[in-house]
């Protein structure tokens, strides 16, 4: 009996946080790069023997910010730069074996998943999917609703505790309202800024995953610095 082949791997993992260097223990970068990065690692490794005897696909949800730095997103930046790292350099590998390596780079998205919208996907989606939706949807109710990353509560929470730890002396300096300025335009931005079309995020995975001729990157530059 023919077992059906591993067409393709969707890498998904991501953990953010919102913070300036001086405020964040070291242990935040060892945990977001353990997660972002190395677990994207970790997951083409175990699978990548089944992708090259399908020729089938590796694809990634990378960030913009993979490309574009900016304050206080330092240790996330610095993983998905490495991740667009590791996509360019894994495709060129997997060009041998007729295996194609796609990155998808959007920013910060802020609509929730209609049930229409998830119904009308989950064919397309099918067995590839359905552990990211579960997940997504866990996290949405841990939020408040909204996609994770979008959802400013969590990241202000963080925020604030690590502040909390900061010196007598880095307070001082700073002062409390840079803090809470902070914060606000973190809410402001959101507000008006953050995308909403999450739509053409998950369409364009659908498309990298089982599409006829997707592209290999895929950068939404949207964003106005």
């Amino acid at each position: 009996m023919h077992v059906a082949d591993l067409w393709a791997v969707i890498n998904n993992a991501g953990i953010f946080t919102l913070g300036e260097v001086e405020f964040m223990p070291l242990e935040v970068f060892h945990r977001i790069n353990e997660v972002n990065t190395i677990g994207s690692v970790r997951v083409t490794k175990a699978f990548l023997s089944l992708i090259r005897k399908s020729k089938g696909r590796f694809v990634f949800t990378a960030s913009i910010l993979g490309r574009i730095t900016i304050p206080g997103v330092v240790p996330y930046s610095m993983s998905k730069h490495a991740i667009v790292s590791f996509i360019d350099g894994l495709r060129r590998e997997m060009r041998k074996w007729s295996v194609t390596v796609h990155g998808i780079e959007p920013m910060a998205y802020r609509a929730q998943l209609s049930e229409s919208f998830l119904l009308g996907r989950m064919l397309l989606w099918l067995v590839l999917c359905m552990e990211l939706l579960d997940v997504q949807e866990d996290r949405e109710e841990e939020n408040g609703g909204g996609t994770p990353m979008a959802n400013t509560k969590p990241y202000q929470n963080f925020l604030k505790h690590q502040w909390s730890e900061m010196s007598e002396e880095v307070q001082q300096l700073y002062g409390d309202s840079y803090v809470e300025k902070y914060m606000e335009k973190i809410n402001t931005y959101v507000r008006t800024d953050a995308y909403q079309n999450l739509e053409e995020v998950v369409d364009d995975l659908v498309d990298a995953a089982v599409g006829a001729t997707p592209r290999v990157n895929i950068v939404y530059f949207w964003f106005t610095p």
